[in-house]
C-alpha cells in the first residue's frame, strides 16, 4: 500500500489500463513488464527481475501493445518507487516487483501518444 504522502505528490490520477500495454526498459530491454496504470505524468507497472540485477533510477522506456496498435518509444523518466511485491511467490532468484515512473522531458509526440493513450484506453479509477 503506497502511503498518502506518495499519493499527495501526483499531479493527475493515475487510472487502469483497459488491454494489454507493455513497458520495456532501453537500452539493454533485459526488464520488461506490464501496465498496471497510466495519467499523463506517470506510470506504474510490475515487472519481473532476478535478485542480482541492479537497482533503477533515471530510465528511458517504451510502451506498446500490439491489440492497440501502439508504440512510444524512447520516453524519459524518473524513478518514483520501486518495490518487491511479496504476494507472489519466488522462484530462486526471481521477484516480482511493482514501479512507479514519472514522465520526464517528453517530446511534444510523446505527450500527444501519452495522451491518447490515457483517454482512449483506460478505465475509470
Amino acid at each position: 500500500m503506497k502511503a498518502a504522502s506518495e499519493l499527495d505528490r501526483r499531479q493527475f490520477k493515475r487510472h487502469p489500463v483497459k488491454g494489454d500495454f507493455f513497458i520495456t526498459f532501453r537500452p539493454e530491454f533485459r526488464r520488461m513488464g506490464r501496465v498496471k496504470d497510466i495519467s499523463k505524468g506517470g506510470v506504474g507497472l510490475e515487472y519481473t527481475i532476478y535478485d542480482d540485477q541492479k537497482a533503477l533510477e533515471n530510465v528511458e522506456v517504451d510502451i506498446f501493445s500490439a491489440e492497440a496498435d501502439l508504440h512510444i518509444s524512447k520516453i524519459p523518466c524518473k524513478v518514483a518507487y520501486d518495490v518487491r511485491v511479496d504476494n507472489y511467490p519466488s522462484f530462486d532468484n526471481l521477484q516480482v516487483r511493482r514501479c512507479g515512473l514519472e514522465f520526464a522531458e517528453l517530446s511534444y509526440q510523446q505527450y500527444a501518444a501519452i495522451n491518447s493513450l490515457v483517454s482512449l484506453h483506460t478505465a475509470s479509477p
